[in-house]
């Protein structure tokens, strides 16, 4: 609880950004983490994925309501989480119920502690399917029980009971000899033939005294009721992967609390998000536009500012949106609190960036309220009418509207990005694959009347332009096109970008980026009471160890370990390049967890969470440290510049290292060019945007110049510059995700 003495309640007078990995329930690291933080610098941009997008969206809504104590709000979240509440967040649909017991075992935390592995797993998850099936596996068992049955009519229920408690009781002793064995010898194949000696005796004993017949007939029942009962487990068990899953959105929980007793975890995020900014429970949720502006005035919608910038001219709704999303960007250097997340378009095979700038999806209201509490939805109803990105675009706006309206299932299009709830963008951004349900949007699809490809219209400059006619002309009426809609599912952000570290990223930083990865121990290594020992991050420019999967050489284990592998580096590589990179890796800290804390740890015990959060603390106290300590020379003064000084001046170096590549790149570009900006193929320049890009044009050119000097005059002093820091970096033109 924040107190007067909180430092967290005043504004400190130095800014940073904190980026956040995700981890599913490994984000119970970020309270502790961002309050720590909060005590020296003012978080000026905050964001992640999946995990790290809730703690980005609680840490923006401490910082909005900083001067009311939000950061000592958010400081206690964790300890919400104790005594078996995270797990009770996480409520299965009726249809998909069965399906989390059976995920939970088979990813070995059906239950606190170390993941099951072996035997314990094996029964783990059999009992998950029994427990979670129990009539598809008492139906499947129906004809081996009737031949059981059979026996005890012909033979005796007595014998009948004897015999079956006989062979069950050997199996299993025979299963437990050879399993304690094969851990002493490691020799299964002769310790599973010495275990089945007990059960063969027996059928032999039996077969003698009472006939084989019968002794066949038990046999034959027990092997058909558990191969009946498996299969009753498996018919089931494909009904509601292939059939309920899909229709729960391909998610066992949706996110909203069964009935009013507890809260499902979109029910409890949106209200915490709320509660820490200091906004009441009774009115409209947080938004984008209110994290922008500060707890004191609304945001300018982005439409007005893309009004303001000037877009001109006639438009199409793609370069519209373009231009609206360029003057929105730089509205985005004044935003009081800069809130960045990434989902993944599954259907597109993308990922976005959030708040988005596109400006072609819609929602379904009634879907929706599936997913969300009803005043978040009732918010998006209610919001403001979306504004068109350019006066002329207004018609085409209100056709695509009542398209919508008039769509099955009736659709509204998404808010402006000021007026978007947090917790829209931070559910979009965490919903795990099969745990989560994804979250559906439709596309707006523009296409041409007749079939073939859609064509622009030819852009002309104002001097191109043809004269205005002696009248005014009435205004031409839109091309004619058919708009559709499609849905697409949007999903975990950790699918593409688990540790977008880029987020915030600039030239030349004006103030720290912080970022908070995960890792892993390694094996046989347990926790360190003192938690900085439980931290990897780096020290005089070091690179921080690159995580590391141990493939198993041989066995099913193998198999699974080089697919897991393969998953995760294409998922990761781009996130694990920054480990070693100059300028990312000394802003890094990796919080190291046991198999038994975060990820799908749903039963973790109130001391696991609260060591995570004391950990998140630690991780957080040393980047403030690394570059608050002045360990840095000076013109030979030992220990005059901070870490801050020194990051600063390796950002410096590293873009001087990459400039001369780039910029001899463009110089042979440039040359081969040869067209006439006075009457270029697309995209003509108006009077004023020609001459401000000859000027860039010239400078560029100039600096160009410089290079091919280095190359001719100061080839060492070139080779010199752009050796260091290592490894190199590239420059590039990239999409925005």
């Amino acid at each position: 609880m924040a107190t007067a003495t909180d430092p967290t309640t005043s504004t400190p007078d130095r800014d940073c950004d904190v980026v956040m990995k995700g981890g599913i329930t490994s984000g119970v690291i970020y309270p502790g983490a961002l309050h720590e933080i909060a005590k020296t610098y003012r978080i000026r941009g905050i964001g992640g994925a999946s995990a790290g997008a809730i703690g980005a969206a609680v840490g923006a809504a401490a910082e909005f309501g900083r001067a009311s104590g939000g950061f000592g709000r958010l400081a206690e979240v964790p300890g919400q989480l104790g005594d078996g509440a995270l797990g009770r967040l996480f409520q299965p649909q009726a249809s998909t119920a069965p399906l989390l017991p059976v995920m939970l075992a088979v990813t070995g935390n059906d239950k606190p502690g170390p993941p099951s592995t072996g035997l314990k797993k094996t029964w783990a998850v059999v009992r998950a399917l029994v427990t979670s099936f129990p009539l598809a596996t008492f139906l499947g068992g129906v004809p081996g029980l009737a031949l059981m049955v059979l026996a005890a009519h012909v033979w005796g229920w007595r014998g009948l009971a004897g015999v079956v408690g006989g062979i069950a009781a050997a199996l299993l002793a025979g299963a437990l000899f050879a399993w304690g064995a094969r851990r002493v010898t490691h020799n299964a194949k002769v310790w599973m033939v010495a275990a089945c000696v007990p059960a063969v005796a027996l059928v032999v004993i039996a077969g003698d005294r009472h006939g084989w017949t019968r002794v066949a007939l038990v046999c034959v029942g027990l092997v058909v009721a558990l191969l009946g009962g498996a299969a009753g487990i498996a018919v089931r068990l494909y009904g509601m992967v292939t059939t309920d899953l899909p229709e729960n959105v391909f998610g066992i929980c949706r996110g909203l609390g069964r009935d009013g007793s507890h809260p499902g975890f979109t029910d409890w995020l949106g209200d915490q998000i709320d509660v820490i900014a200091g906004l009441p429970l009774d009115g409209p949720p947080l938004s984008f536009g209110q994290l922008w502006a500060g707890p004191v005035a609304p945001a300018p919608s982005a439409g007005q500012a893309a009004a303001e910038f000037g877009t001109g001219g006639d438009l199409d709704p793609q370069e519209a949106a373009d231009a609206d999303a360029d003057a929105a960007r730089r509205a985005a250097t004044e935003r009081h609190i800069d809130l960045r997340m990434v989902t993944t378009s599954l259907n597109e095979g993308r990922p976005y960036e959030m708040p988005w700038d596109v400006r072609r999806f819609f929602f379904d209201a009634t879907e929706w309220r599936t997913l969300f509490p009803e005043r978040v939805v009732q918010a998006m109803v209610d919001h403001p009418p979306a504004a068109p990105t350019a006066p002329s675009a207004a018609q085409r706006w209100a056709q695509d509207d009542a398209a919508a309206a008039a769509n099955n299932p009736p659709l509204t299009r998404l808010p402006d990005p000021e007026h978007l709830p947090v917790i829209v963008a931070t559910r979009l951004s965490l919903s795990f694959p099969l745990l989560i349900s994804a979250v559906p949007l439709w596309s707006i699809r523009y296409q041409a009347a007749e079939a073939g490809p859609v064509v622009a219209g030819p852009a002309v400059t104002p001097a191109e332009a043809p004269p205005a006619p002696a009248a005014p002309a009435a205004p031409a009426a839109p091309a004619p096109r058919v708009v559709s809609f499609r849905r697409l599912l949007f999903t975990d952000g950790g699918f593409c970008s688990n540790f977008p570290v880029y987020l915030f990223d600039a030239a030349l930083p004006a103030h720290p980026t912080f970022a908070i990865n995960l890792g892993s121990f390694a094996a046989g290594r347990a926790a360190d009471p003192d938690q900085t020992n439980n931290l990897q991050w780096s020290l005089d420019n070091a690179a921080i160890p690159q995580p590391y999967s141990e493939i198993p050489s041989t066995g099913v284990g193998a198999v699974g370990g080089f697919a897991s592998a393969a998953f995760n580096t294409a998922r990761n590589w781009q996130d694990s390049s920054y480990l070693g990179f100059p300028g990312y890796r000394d802003r890094i800290v990796r919080v190291l967890q046991t198999k038994t804390e975060g990820g799908l740890n749903l039963h973790m015990e109130r001391e696991t969470i609260d060591g995570l959060a004391d950990r998140g603390r630690a991780a957080a106290a040393a980047l403030v440290g690394q570059f608050d300590a002045l360990t840095y020379p000076s013109a030979g003064v030992p220990d005059s510049q901070s870490g801050w000084d020194n990051h600063r001046w390796v950002r410096y170096r590293a873009l001087l290292s990459s400039l001369p590549a780039w910029l001899d790149s463009y110089r042979r570009g440039k040359a081969a060019l040869d067209i006439d900006p006075a009457g270029p193929p697309s995209y003509p320049l108006g009077a004023q945007e020609a001459e401000l890009a000859a000027a860039l044009t010239g400078c560029l050119d100039d600096l160009a110049d410089e290079v091919v000097t280095g190359q001719d005059e100061k080839p060492a002093a070139l080779a010199a510059l752009t050796s260091k820091p290592n490894p190199r970096g590239a420059l590039r033109r990239v999409p925005k995700i």
